[in-house]
């Protein structure tokens, strides 16, 4: 059973090594076939696994990307009340073109709904083009505050002593920003329209923002929570525990009676920093999940190319602690 880290096209190194560390390499989804250089790199090293399941495309989705990066410079200071009325659809990444979405502006700033989307499935990869930039500026601001901190940490050190300057350390070392709280069910919905063009659908999804994770317990009925634990450490000498949980919760997905089975979490260290909080969907494939998030749901289950391949879901949340 492969971790399928969701619903985002790219990932942090810590949340990389925070999944790896509980699930081993995970698989991460493309909207496209131009995998960023670093991402292809960690997937040649054996990190993760990068799946394209939806191809095809590409030149005019990057048509579109480059006309996206130039209309703020040809819109500086226009009317951004039109961004509030794309409910429906993927905000304003309907138009290819500078001149149509200045004409959406003018025309729909008195909030009026706007038209659906004619091939939602372009637009779902679209937008998840467009946040996977967002996401990578966001993890390198987070990097620079990161970077910030121990410049401050060692300048404390040096000033106070280490004593003092530990206290000091503790207040400002804040955790990593959660990108999924920003426009979660678009997120969600984009995702979930290239995993229904997978090779086989997801056993086991995997995401580090409580924002998404939250918004999905939500759409399952009766979750069962199976496992939070914390002190979880990256630590490569405790392989063999995390193939074990691993193999334990490929039999769980699987079986018809789950009821009783006591299951045991990834290994701990004095040193581990990772929490872990694991749930299952019972009787419910990833499809019928994400369908829940749609307003014609079996509309969006006819999309699906692969059966499930296991009678349940688990969904994780992993984080650093």
């Amino acid at each position: 059973m492969k971790p399928v880290y969701f619903p985002f096209t790219t990932i942090a190194e810590p949340a990389l090594t925070a999944v790896a560390a509980c699930f081993g390499p995970p698989v991460i989804y493309q909207a496209w076939g131009r995998i960023p250089e670093f991402l292809a790199k960690w997937a040649e090293e054996g990190r993760m696994d990068i799946r394209v399941p939806i191809a095809g495309d590409e030149n005019h989705l990057d048509r579109v990307l480059h006309e996206f990066r130039q209309w703020p410079e040809a819109h500086r200071g226009a009317d951004t009340r039109f961004f509030k009325t794309q409910r429906q659809t993927i905000p304003f990444f309907n138009e290819s073109s500078r001149t149509q979405i200045l004409r959406d502006i003018r025309t729909r700033a008195d909030e009026k709904p706007a038209a659906p989307p004619t091939d939602p499935l372009f637009d779902s990869r679209l937008f998840l083009q467009i946040a996977q930039q967002w996401d990578l500026q966001n993890q390198e601001v987070d990097q620079d505050l990161k970077a910030l901190q121990s410049c401050e940490m060692a300048l404390q050190r040096h000033m106070k002593g280490p004593e003092e300057s530990e206290l000091s350390v503790e207040r400002s070392s804040d955790p990593l920003q959660d990108l999924g709280s920003h426009m979660t069910l678009e997120r969600l919905r984009a995702w979930a329209r290239i995993m229904a063009g997978a090779e086989e659908i997801p056993g086991l999804l995997v995401t580090d923002s409580p924002a998404v994770f939250e918004a999905v317990l939500e759409k399952i009925p009766q979750p069962r929570r199976l496992l939070r634990q914390e002190g979880i450490s990256s630590d490569s000498g405790l392989q063999a525990s995390r193939e074990t949980f691993l193999k334990n919760l490929e039999k769980l997905a699987s079986e018809k009676d789950f009821a009783g089975r006591e299951l045991s979490g990834p290994g701990t260290g004095s040193t581990g920093n990772i929490s872990l909080e694991l749930y299952l969907a019972p009787e419910s494939s990833a499809m019928d999940i994400f369908a829940r998030f749609f307003d014609r749901p079996d509309e969006f289950r006819k999309i699906c190319k692969a059966p499930p391949m296991h009678l349940h879901t688990l969904i994780a949340c992993v984080q650093w602690v």
